[in-house]
């Protein structure tokens, strides 16, 4: 819009504009950055801005870029133009979009420059929206293509490396199925001689008992001996003082009645004692007056009482040692038939664990301990057969090592199963990272390259 009302006036050397029916404020709108034109003799055509509007018939000016203007005529009542609001034109618009294209073009011109020029994984790169990003350089690309070849050869070394193991895997395979038969021909035979083993047990309990009541039935023999001895003494000694008792009366017969009673009552004590001394023993049935014989006699009877208790007790224990040696002759030859199936079978196990230990170097230490085990099981055997008065310490010994066998089996499988699985997991891995290098090495080759690809490439 132009505004051109009245005219104005200019003094030397001075940026100050002095209007007449101007009205600048009123009706011109005039702001300050309004563009204004005037025509100077001589001169030409100039064009100023408006720094100030100081009322409708006064302004300052400068120049368009900013410097001070200074006229350098005084000129009076000239005619002039104002241009309003040139910043909010079409025309406006365009010069400044124009400037900042050009500028944006010059950073981009710099840094994509540097972005060639740069060693580093990635510069930094200004968008169309103003936002600076990271961007992977040509020599962080070319240095990924490196890898991402070295990474394949090595990924090839790695795939011919698993399929070697897995035929290992296959060959070693049958032999721990063979040796788990064997395994449980071996463990079938255990079962027997733990079987004889309960058997000898069972067999020692009971001599152990029948040992027990003997000792039992000599110790009562020797008891009631002793108390025999002891009641043959007492009688013999209270005898002597009834007879005491019966002269002392004879020869007293004078004494008080006191004396008379406390003698009747001491030999009714004497009498009781007599009768019970004769109800405790089995073999005391006669009176106490035959009590010297009766004692003899039950002496005698008590001494072969003993010697026939003792003839027994020597009768049961050489039964039961006789007993003892057949069982421990029958554990021995058990034990022997024992020791010749596994000798029979260490044979095979030996050459199955030296096959295993040539095919896969991976079961190398664990066939080698299986071997040490079936070895030590033939010595501990064979001790077994030497040390045979400990069968069931040595019978147990054998059950404990034939399932350690068991246990080296069972660890030896799940190690071939874990190394399969570590194989496969390693062959998976290296099969994502080859696909994330070719999909980014494809990115890079095609300018879409992003940060989530190159973080895949070392995650």
């Amino acid at each position: 819009m132009i505004h051109s009302m009245g005219t104005i006036s200019l003094a030397l050397n001075s940026n100050v504009i002095q209007g007449s029916n101007t009205y600048f404020q009123t009706v011109g709108k005039t702001t300050t950055g309004t563009l204004l034109i005037i025509e100077l003799p001589q001169i030409g055509s100039q064009l100023l801005q408006v720094v100030a509007v100081v009322s409708d018939t006064e302004l300052r000016v400068s120049k368009v870029d900013g410097t001070p203007y200074l006229s350098p005529v005084a000129l009076q009542n000239i005619k002039y133009g104002l241009c309003k609001n040139f910043t909010h034109t079409t025309t406006a618009e365009i010069a400044k979009q124009l400037a900042e294209l050009t500028a944006k073009w010059q950073r981009r011109e710099t840094e994509m420059t540097g972005w060639y020029a740069s060693d580093d994984d990635a510069y930094p790169v200004t968008d169309f929206l103003g936002t600076q990003k990271p961007v992977p350089t040509p020599a962080f690309i070319n240095r990924l293509t490196q890898v991402a070849s070295t990474a394949s050869s090595d990924l090839s070394q790695m795939a011919a490396a698993i399929e070697q193991n897995k035929q290992t895997l296959a060959t070693v395979e049958p032999r721990l199925s063979e040796f788990e038969s064997k395994f449980t021909q071996a463990q079938a035979q255990n079962s027997n001689v733990n079987t004889k083993h309960n058997e000898v047990v069972l067999k020692h309990g009971q001599v152990s008992d029948v040992f027990n009541v003997v000792q039992n039935m000599a110790a009562t023999v020797e008891a009631k001996h002793g108390e025999v001895s002891g009641f043959s003494e007492s009688i013999s000694e209270q005898a002597k003082q009834v007879t005491l008792f019966v002269e002392h009366s004879s020869a007293h017969s004078k004494l008080s009645i006191e004396a008379a009673q406390a003698a009747q009552q001491f030999k009714a004590q004497c009498e009781d004692i007599l009768t019970q001394t004769q109800t405790f023993g089995d073999t005391l049935t006669q009176s106490v007056t035959d009590a010297k014989s009766a004692i003899s006699q039950d002496k005698n009877n008590a001494i072969t009482h003993v010697a026939e208790l003792s003839e027994q007790l020597t009768t049961r224990v050489e039964e039961a040692k006789e007993q003892i040696a057949a069982n421990s002759s029958a554990v021995t030859t058990q034990v022997n038939q024992f020791a010749g199936m596994i000798k029979s079978s260490e044979s095979s196990a030996k050459d199955a664990a030296n096959t295993a230990i040539l095919k896969a170097n991976a079961c190398t230490i664990k066939a080698d301990e299986l071997t040490r085990s079936q070895v030590d099981l033939v010595n501990n055997i064979a001790q077994v057969a030497a040390q045979i008065e400990k069968p069931a310490e040595q019978v147990s010994a054998i059950a404990k090592d034939i399932t350690n066998d068991k246990a080296n089996v069972e660890l030896l499988k799940k190690h071939s199963a874990a190394h399969s699985a570590i194989s496969m997991l390693a062959l998976e891995t290296m099969l994502s990272n080859t696909h994330n290098i070719q999909a980014a090495f494809s990115a890079a080759l095609d300018g879409t390259l992003t940060h989530d690809q190159i973080n895949n490439l070392f995650n």
